[in-house]
Formats: structure tokens, sequence, C-alpha cells
């Protein structure tokens, strides 16, 4: 039972006894108020929802510390974090108390960051941060998460880039002899960069024709485990790469899970940068659809000769190695392969992800198409009998 009382400064005072086993006060200068107070927190002891009315007066600054050491994450991850801390997360909340963050307030917030032109990706990754924090204060200092209730962003929606089989053609050609396989095998499979970059020569199964994704390579060093679940697999190899790859593959002669399929200078795991800056660019600044190699810095035509290249129609479209990714799937799609197995190719956790190259299909339309026309056809028969019985 709650304890009121006027105090000799003229304010009232309730006190109640929390599920804690400690009192607790709360004092205003309207009876009303701590009345109130008093029924919500011995209806939250009945309810076993109570929690210390004090817990929540925590600055989001002191309790960042405390999340800290609270989680266990990958080092990319805990470095992504930091920097969406210390841009957008601190500047706003670093001072504010737990209980103090409602609904009203991150809604402001996001409005704010759409003023500021802040883009939707980043967007959701500061309202992701301020959610995981404020999720792992509840239910002990706050009761409930007030970011579960702002709607985010949304991202627009895009057409994946790819490169047609001639453009494909023109790049594999481009590429140093070195990577020429890697290059040719990411257009094929659409594995990603980092399983790529960090796949080793045990992973691949070369009797069965196959290559194991365990692992990926980061900017953090190679990581031991897949993007998801699904990411871990296991991708055929195209049939006509099956030599070449056997040739990159035997070129070693003791090989352990240390020992990458396509090494770096040195023997060390690719990179993106030296894959994108020594490798792919290169390629893409080369690669010419006729072929031939590009005008050289004396020539100044705009056409294309016997001996080189300045038509800008031949020139291959600007990408990044992920394009590699899109153009394989989005070949696979072009070439009417049902897209839950190149779901499971990529290594998608969600069909809705595959669904993006669905436009492709050269078949989607097909039902439609033929509903149409017997439509069109009994439409057109009905309308020739009418004329028909009409005339007699």
């Amino acid at each position: 039972m709650a304890y009121i009382r006027k105090l000799p400064s003229g304010k009232w005072q309730a006190t109640i006894r929390g599920a804690d086993g400690k009192r607790h006060t709360r004092t205003d200068r309207l009876k009303r108020t701590v009345e109130d107070w008093a029924k919500a927190q011995e209806s939250a002891v009945t309810a076993h929802v109570w929690q210390d009315p004090r817990a929540g007066q925590i600055t989001l600054g002191a309790w960042h510390e405390t999340f800290q050491k609270m989680r266990s994450v990958e080092a990319m991850t805990a470095a992504q974090d930091a920097s969406t801390w210390r841009v957008h997360v601190k500047p706003k909340w670093e001072g504010h108390l737990l209980a103090a963050i409602d609904v009203e307030a991150v809604t402001l917030w996001r409005a704010e960051m759409d003023r500021a032109g802040v883009g939707p990706h980043a967007q959701i990754k500061a309202l992701n941060y301020l959610s995981a924090m404020l999720s792992a204060a509840v239910p002990k200092r706050i009761p409930h998460n007030p970011v579960h209730e702002v709607d985010p962003p949304k991202t627009p929606l895009r057409t994946p880039f790819y490169w047609t089989a001639e453009e494909q053609a023109a790049i594999i050609r481009a590429a140093r002899p070195k990577y020429r396989t890697a290059v040719d095998l990411a257009m094929h499979t659409g594995l990603r960069p980092g399983e790529l970059y960090g796949l080793p020569v045990t992973d691949v199964d070369w009797p069965r024709g196959l290559v194991h994704v365990t692992q990926v390579w980061t900017r953090k060093g190679i990581k031991r485990y897949p993007k998801t679940k699904k990411s871990h697999r296991a991708v055929p190899v195209p049939p006509h790469l099956m030599d070449a790859l056997h040739e990159v593959v035997t070129a070693h002669a003791s090989p352990t899970s240390e020992t990458p399929v396509f090494p770096a200078p040195g023997g060390r795991w690719l990179d993106d940068r030296h894959f994108q800056q020594r490798v792919f660019d290169p390629a893409l600044a080369t690669a010419r659809l006729c072929g031939q190699a590009p005008a050289g810095p004396g020539e100044s035509h705009g056409e294309c000769r016997p001996g080189a290249c300045d038509f800008a129609r031949h020139r291959v479209r600007r990408g990044t190695p992920n394009d590699m990714r899109h153009t394989a799937a989005s070949m696979l799609a072009i070439a009417g392969v049902d897209l839950y197995r190149v779901q499971e190719l990529l290594g998608h956790e969600s069909y809705q992800t595959t669904q993006r190259y669905a436009h492709l299909s050269p078949n989607r339309f097909d039902p439609i198409v033929d509903a149409w026309r017997r439509s069109a056809s009994a439409t057109h028969a009905d309308g020739a009998d009418a004329r028909v019985t009409h005339g007699q």
C-alpha cells in the first residue's frame, strides 16, 4: 500500500515498496501526480513488470560504456558500429537519460537526419544501433524500446547492374593472366568478393567439381565462417573452367587451409584494394568488345582501327567487383534458370533478395500472355457468332 504525505515544504511525497523489497519515493507539488505515480508503480509490482524508477536515470553516454562490455561482436562489426556511434548517435543522444528517450524524440531525430541529407542506409544503421542499445536496457532500466515504433526510411530499389555476355568475354580477355580464372569464376558462380579473395586451395573439391564456401576475407582478416547460414554452401565449377582451375590448384605442392587459390603478390590473401586497383579496374580500362587494344596516348581517333580502338561503342561499361556477382545472377535469370536455384547458388538468405533478378526471366509473363490469348480468342469467337446470328 502506498504511503502519501505532505512535506513541510508544501510538496507531496508518495512512497511505495518495489519488487526489490526497497522503498521508492516520488515528490511533486501536486498530490494527484504522486498518487498516479504510486498507483502505476503498485500495478507494475502486481503484474510482475515493475522496474526501479531510478534505473532509467542514466545518460546514454554512460550506458554506452556498459553496453560495450555486454556485447560480443566481430571486429568488422565493432568498427562499423563505432563509426555509427561517433558520427550519428553520440552527437544527438549522449547526454539524454534513457528514460527520456521516447517515440516522439526518435521520430524527430529521424526527421533531422533527413533534413541534414543523411542517406537512408546511414539512417538505418544509426536507428539500429540506438535500438540495440535500448533493447539491452529492457526491461531492467526502461519498460520498452521506443525505436521499435519508429518507421525506418525507405531505401530506393535499384535494378542490379550486370555486364552482357560480350562485355564479360572482353573483361575476362583483358584481365591479367594470373587472375583471369578468378574473374571468370566470379562472373559465372556469383561468389562474393570476400568469398573469392578468401578461397583456400583446400576448399576446392576437384573430384566432384565443386568449390566449398566455408570462410571469407575481410579487412580485419579471414573470417572462418561465411556471411550467413546459407552462405556456407557448395558451388559447382563451370565446365569450361575445370582445367584452368585445376592448373591453379595443382600449382601448390603442399596446400593448407592458409593457401589462397588466388594469392596476392608474396602469397598473401588477396584483398579488395589490390584486386580492384591492380586487377579489375585496369581490365575494365583495357577491355574492348572488338578485341583490339585501347588507343595509346599519342593516338587521337574516335574509331576502331586494326591496331587500336578508341571507339566509344566498343568500350566496356564501368562497374565494381561486386557487379560480377550481379552479372552471374542476371545471366542465369535471363537463361531461364529457376530463381530458387539461383538463390542456392548465390547463398542468399532470403528469396526476396533473389527476386531482384525476376524481371530478367524470359518466361515470367507467359501465363499472363496465354490467358490473354485464350480470353481474346473467346471474345472474338463470341463476336463473330453474334454477327452471324444478326445477319441471319
